[in-house]
């Protein structure tokens, strides 16, 4: 009998070692991605599907986030991945607005899509563009995302550009809001706002949803705006398409900045390695999920800012399928 209870229990003690053992192989991330309901909701959730696919061990953990947040969140240890914009990811390693420290410990794992400035109207308001409310001095409700979010700010920089402040808009008798972009979309199809200001990957699936009950116009950019925007603050020059969105009739001028997948610089090697290899290897997965992310390419992968350049494990799978040398 003793013997027996000596078997036993040594049996359970390599049991509960092999336990151990298999959990200390699972590794959890946490990824940081958009507001509830946007698109950033969706491509995370692709991430976390492909990855959890090819290595059962890597179970990532998606919340939701914001642009300007995500970055200092990171640096901070407070999340392991995040979806980075080029922009505000070159502002937090130099420590400059709207970051007040030098953001450290942070590379890229991939370029994702672009995220463009997409400005929508209501068509029966009989807004044409930025530059006829003003001139007009037109009394539009607008929303502006969440403020102190990355599209805030973006939106702010571009009000500034053509020379006016929220101040002015609510001075003609109009008001500001910020809003995330599923309570916006909602306000503006009961006829609340007039104008959506976001910043997101075209098309963006809110407005394509919110154009089959409402008539939308897309509102363009002015030429020199756009590019005073991209000398003085790195953003890339785009055109809104339609391509990008049926009711769309002649290319739209607007700016924005390319996503990048960035990752804390503590994260091992090997694990960075098969979150990359889960991504580019699944492509096909990612083109079904969303149409703005047939942008995505292998070969265009590896192109990050040099500020925040490709950690060690994500530069290993891009040399290994020869678009790095």
């Amino acid at each position: 009998m003793r013997k027996n209870i000596l078997i036993l229990g040594f049996v359970l003690v390599i049991l509960t070692s092999m336990s151990l053992v298999c959990f200390s192989e699972t590794t959890r991330l946490i990824l940081l991605g958009g507001q509830t309901g946007g698109s950033r909701e969706l491509q995370g959730a692709a991430i976390t599907e492909v990855v959890n696919r090819m290595y059962p061990e890597i179970i990532i953990d998606y919340r939701p986030g914001a642009g300007v947040a995500n970055i200092q969140r990171l640096a901070e240890g407070d999340g392991d991945i995040c979806f980075g914009q080029s922009v505000m990811l070159k502002a937090a390693v130099e420590g400059k607005e709207p970051y007040k420290e030098k953001a450290t410990g942070l590379r890229a794992i991939s370029s994702f899509n672009f995220s463009m400035v997409q400005i929508v109207a209501l068509e029966d308001t009989g807004i044409k563009s930025i530059r006829q409310i003003i001139d007009e001095k037109m009394p539009v409700n607008i929303s502006v995302g969440d403020r102190g979010s990355a599209t805030e700010l973006i939106m702010r920089r571009c009000l500034e550009e053509y020379g006016i402040t929220y101040d002015d808009i609510e001075s003609w008798g109009g008001s500001v809001h910020f809003k995330q972009m599923s309570e916006a979309t909602q306000m503006m199809s009961a006829g609340r706002l007039d104008v959506i200001f976001d910043s997101g990957p075209a098309p963006l699936a809110t407005f394509q949803e919110l154009a089959a009950s409402r008539d939308l116009k897309v509102l363009p950019i002015d030429e020199e705006v756009v590019e005073t925007l991209c000398k003085k603050y790195g953003y890339s020059k785009f055109y809104i398409t339609n391509e990008n969105y049926d009711f769309v009739t002649t290319d739209k001028p607007t700016f924005g900045n390319l996503t990048i997948i960035t990752v804390r610089e503590a994260i091992p090697e090997e694990i960075v390695y098969k979150v990359t290899k889960a991504i580019g290897d699944n492509l096909d997965y990612f083109y079904a999920a969303s149409e703005a992310l047939k942008v995505v390419t292998q070969e265009r992968m590896p192109q990050v800012i040099p500020e925040c350049p490709l950690h060690p494990g994500a530069k290993r799978y891009y040399q290994e399928i020869g678009v790095l040398k």
